[in-house]
């Protein structure tokens, strides 16, 4: 038997019971919270238990169902379960309903109406949603189907067939995917390097079979056979002795023993190729520990970290014998063959920053020149953006019109993120998909656009707003503006802040142990530093004097420096003049900054701001001692105003002043007066002077600040 929801407003129940009585003669049961629910069971237990039993849900629209926030939540979460809405309308026509809808009912409802309360008996309405329920068929999932409200963040774990559905296309994207000549993609970790180059191969392989379905043409050949469409080495590379990374550390014996690789693995397609290598020998050489460089079909990576299983003398002795007659057989391929590889970050995070580095750039430079020696073969891959800016080659410079490099824009982000909300949450945009369109600034600045906030909330790569996306799914049904701060806030500090560290992990030293870190943390009080108190802090945490700070930037003493590298993870920034805006900003690196390993890379400012989300991670450990400077806005762009310096200054010594009733009567009149300056309105300073009168009597610093920060006010 069929069961229908209602959804509708306590002042609409008459109607809503009326309907129900003539459906049940009608043998279709249904569902009313004022008639059907549980004494003594909350609400947002109940509603969800009711429509997963539901076939369909009947929404009765008045202005008081607009206006409710329990029918909001009805509604988004019976698009969530995927279950049909039939709205009926009261006491409004069509017209009145089209201009009256909800922003945060689009997307989910059309604007046509499934009937009118004023126009039609209860009994015919029954009727009516009687035919609706008897048309209702289960519609099969198709392939690849996305589970609604689930945000893979891994782009190894969304399935084959949404691929295209979920990859946002930036102009340069659009290129590297249409372009025979770009082969290479570089990105920091977390901008979709995995997702471009799996969808790039699903496109070929498409293209390909279509092509070969109508010609007589020999079979192209993709490399690896299996899912997940791109070769990778699981885990660490292990046993890597000081020989190897030696190797590895130096661009020319990387890029052999990559070549040897590629060479070796696209031989192994076409076995009547393959048949004419010495088999024996090579056997011989490896000491029967590679047996698996001779069987077909084998990865790229399986032969280079099987490579690496040798001592390097063996290495180089099996190089030296075989590289010739490699570099012959793989002349002798004259069918396509494309290879895709990635990660290869990830399987040499452990070794140092050098060989780290020349792994990677040893693949792409093997790769660019093994498809210059074959131009059958194909060879797309990966490099982090920092390994490829900081290596050095003399054949670096041809490969930059091949390499992609992964960039978006805050524009772009938002637009990729509203493509992931058709295809996971079937709503058009972010903004239907959380219900809130703007955040209000209780200091008078302009709202926040709501993806604006989540997005400084992040450190500005795809993935960090997928993760913090993800957790916003989570707790839809319920989301106000409240509600959306709280979750975007702790996702930030949870999801998107912790594994920072260990992606990291390669340009940290300071920070890398977390111990170190937490001790590092506990020192800072603050969310907004100087200068001087940067330098402090850090020759605290080396346990120098303050007198040394001079010494450690001209790197005349060997310390660690780990507001460094909180900068080059983004999770602080600095101060700065905008030229185009003539006024001062805030900035925080941005995943395609340069990364800069000096231990002097921290840009000289006079304030420098920590990330929100480290913030609210630090706030968490120190409890009530960290000053969170209200008031002012925190986040890459944000605009810095001329009087911050004073009003910092004067919270400061309030905050020394908390248990005295002038402190809230200070922040009180404070937020008055900040709101009528970032409204660029006249200020009436006689209450903030009287109070600085009264701080006079209270504390000479606080009233000295708060002068100083009038003196400062525009007027």
């Amino acid at each position: 038997m069929s069961l229908v929801f209602f959804s509708y407003a306590e002042e609409d129940q008459k109607l809503a019971t009326e309907i129900s009585d003539h459906l049940l003669k009608k043998n279709v049961l249904s569902w009313c919270f004022t008639r059907d629910s549980i004494l003594g069971v909350e609400y947002t237990d109940q509603i969800p238990d009711a429509m997963t039993k539901a076939n369909l849900v009947v929404l009765l629209i008045s202005k008081h169902s607009i206006a409710s926030p329990e029918v909001k939540k009805e509604i988004q979460l019976s698009h969530i379960k995927r279950l049909s809405i039939v709205p009926i309308l009261i006491g409004m026509t069509s017209a009145e309903y089209q201009n009256q809808i909800p922003t945060s009912w689009e997307g989910i409802l059309t604007t046509t109406v499934f009937g009118n309360a004023d126009y039609s008996t209860t009994n015919e309405l029954a009727d009516r949603i009687l035919k609706t329920i008897n048309t209702l068929k289960p519609l099969p999932s198709p392939p690849g189907m996305p589970v609604i409200g689930d945000w893979p963040s891994d782009g190894l774990k969304i399935n084959i067939e949404l691929l295209k559905s979920v990859l946002f296309c930036t102009p340069e994207i659009t290129r590297f995917l249409e372009s025979g000549n770009q082969f290479f993609v570089s990105a920091n970790k977390g901008m979709g390097k995995t997702l471009l180059l799996r969808y790039k191969r699903a496109k070929l392989m498409k293209e390909y079979t279509s092509h070969q379905s109508h010609s007589h043409h020999t079979t192209v050949c993709f490399a690896p056979e299996n899912s997940p469409y791109v070769d990778m080495i699981e885990g660490s590379i292990p046993g890597l002795k000081d020989g190897h990374i030696k190797l590895l550390s130096d661009i020319r014996s990387s890029k052999r023993i990559w070549s040897f690789a590629l060479r070796l693995s696209a031989i192994s397609y076409f076995p009547e190729i393959a048949q004419q290598l010495d088999q024996v020998e090579l056997r011989n050489l490896t000491n029967q520990s590679a047996n698996f460089l001779v069987k077909p079909r084998v990865n790229p990576t399986d032969i280079f970290c099987s490579l690496l299983s040798l001592t390097p003398t063996r290495l180089n002795k099996l190089l030296d014998q075989f590289e010739l007659q490699l570099s012959y057989l793989y002349q002798q391929i004259h069918s396509g063959i494309f290879l895709f590889i990635d990660s290869i970050d990830f399987a040499v995070a452990h070794l140092d920053r050098k060989a780290w580095t020349y792994t990677q750039a040893g693949l792409i430079e093997a790769a660019w020149s093994a498809m210059g020696a074959n131009n059958h073969v194909k060879i797309y891959t990966s490099i982090r953006e920092e390994a490829f800016i900081n290596y050095e080659s003399d054949a670096k410079a041809n490969i930059h019109t091949t390499i992609l490099p992964l960039r978006y824009s805050i524009k772009q982000l938002q637009g990729l993120i509203d493509r992931l909300c058709k295809v996971y949450e079937l709503l058009p945009n972010f903004k239907a998909f959380v219900g809130v369109h703007e955040i209000a600034n209780m200091t008078g600045q302009t709202p926040e656009d709501s993806f604006r906030y989540m997005h400084r909330h992040t450190i500005g790569r795809p993935r960090d707003l997928v993760l913090i996306c993800h957790q916003l799914s989570k707790s839809r049904p319920e989301l106000d503006q409240d509600q959306f701060q709280k979750i975007v806030m702790e996702s930030s500090s949870r999801s998107v802040l912790r594994p920072i560290f260990k992606e990291m992990s390669i340009f940290l030293d300071a920070l890398l142990d977390e111990n170190e870190r937490q001790r590092f943390f506990r020192m800072i009080s603050q969310n907004i530093l100087t200068r001087q108190m940067i330098e402090e802090i850090c020759c605290k945490y080396n346990g120098l004097e303050e007198t040394h700070y001079n010494a450690v930037n001209k790197s005349e003493v060997q310390i660690f420096h780990p507001f460094c590298e909180l900068y080059n993870c983004g999770l602080i920034g600095y101060v700065q003049w905008d030229n185009k805006h003539q006024h001062a900003i805030q900035y925080f690196k941005q995943p395609d900054d340069v990364m800069n390993f000096s231990i002097s890379c921290l840009p000289a400012a006079k304030y420098y701001v920590l990330h929100p989300s480290l913030s609210s991670l630090i706030n968490t450990a120190r409890l009530n001692e960290f000053l969170r400077y209200p008031f002012i806005t925190v986040g890459h762009q944000c605009r810095w105003y001329s009087w911050y310096d004073q009003l910092i200054e004067s919270l400061k010594y309030l905050n020394m002043i908390q248990g005295h009733q002038l402190y809230q009567q200070s922040l009180q009149e404070l937020s008055f007066v900040i709101c009528q300056l970032h409204a660029g309105l006249k200020v009436d300073l006689t209450e903030l002077e009287k109070i600085a009168s009264l701080l006079e009597l209270v504390q000479d610093d606080a009233f000295l600040a708060m002068s100083e920060f009038i003196e400062a006010i525009p007027q």
